[in-house]
């Protein structure tokens, strides 16, 4: 698990090789990921987007931006985090991803951006 802070907001990351999703044989590596987002401040915020760089061994990075969350744009009162689950394919089997979001101040115009860790994604006997 990797994890960081940013603006009061924690963000931690988990992941998984989805073996039965894949095929090796042709390279497709399948990737799930479940984020855990905190927010430790006194106020309210609201995520609106996120941007993710994708990079794996073989292939020039893949950027990927867009509103919300798995269809979500989540409110997180003080103290109250939010948790879900995504995937990402591969063309092999290293790889990582790291981004950020962009919440808003509810009420306000003010606008966060909260740094997503790099994470990595590989096989773990490509670890060794």
């Amino acid at each position: 698990m990797v994890s960081q802070i940013t603006s009061n907001v924690q963000v931690k990351v988990e992941t998984t090789f989805l073996e039965n999703c894949s095929n090796i044989n042709s390279g497709k590596y399948l990737f799930a990921y479940s984020i855990h987002i905190q927010n430790n401040n006194d106020f309210s915020i609201q995520l609106l987007s996120r941007h993710w760089k994708i990079q794996d061994s073989l292939s020039a990075p893949r950027f990927v931006n867009g509103e919300g969350v798995v269809g979500e744009r989540p409110i997180l009162l003080p103290g109250e985090s939010y948790q879900y689950q995504s995937y990402c394919d591969l063309n092999s089997s290293l790889g990582y991803m790291e981004g950020s979001y962009i919440f808003k101040k509810e009420g306000k115009q003010e606008l966060i951006e909260v740094d997503i860790p790099r994470f990595e994604m590989a096989l773990l006997c490509q670890l060794n």
